[in-house]
């Protein structure tokens, strides 16, 4: 059911946010260290300035890909830049069971909105079922009370036939 969905898809996130858990405390970590405040061999103030101007700050922002779009990078300072993130790595220690304590009660928030959304259709379906069910009884005792009228009056009618036919002697009722 949606609700079972629901449930397995809220494990599966909060299991996707623990995974995600080392890689956030490494970031956070890296954050740290600032390359403007750092001496970094063949990277001087102006190419700092350059990687600020987009928006490489910190360790945890030097990454290969966004590296190579900064003017006066190429594989040599890049590789320069890269070094000196993992020499920051190092000094890392990751703590396990440290997930983001918000972003785990937003998962849960958005799960419990989804699981009343569909709890409330639940309800509306199950009340208009109930209103069916009603009707339903109701068009079949009116159609009862019409099959026995029916029967009723067959009968009398076959009685009648009888009499007349001189099966049956007396009064037809």
């Amino acid at each position: 059911s949606k609700l079972d969905d629901l449930a397995a898809g809220l494990n599966t996130a909060i299991k996707a946010l623990r995974d995600a858990e080392r890689e956030t405390q490494l970031s956070r970590y890296l954050d740290q260290f600032f390359i403007a405040d750092e001496e970094i061999t063949g990277i001087g103030p102006v190419l700092k300035s350059a990687l600020a101007s987009f928006g490489i700050e910190t360790a945890a922002d030097v990454v290969d890909d966004d590296i190579a779009g900064v003017p006066g990078f190429g594989s040599g300072r890049t590789q320069t830049l890269l070094k000196w993130r993992r020499t920051k790595e190092v000094g890392f220690r990751y703590v396990p069971g440290q997930t983001d304590p918000a972003k785990r009660a937003a998962l849960e928030r958005q799960n419990m909105t989804e699981r009343r959304k569909h709890e409330r259709q639940l309800r509306l379906a199950l009340q208009d079922l109930e209103a069916r069910a009603e009707s339903l009884r109701t068009t079949i005792e009116t159609y009862k009370e019409a099959a026995r009228k029916i029967a009723l009056e067959t009968a009398i009618a076959d009685r009648e036939v009888a009499v007349a036919s001189g099966q049956v002697r007396g009064r037809p009722w």
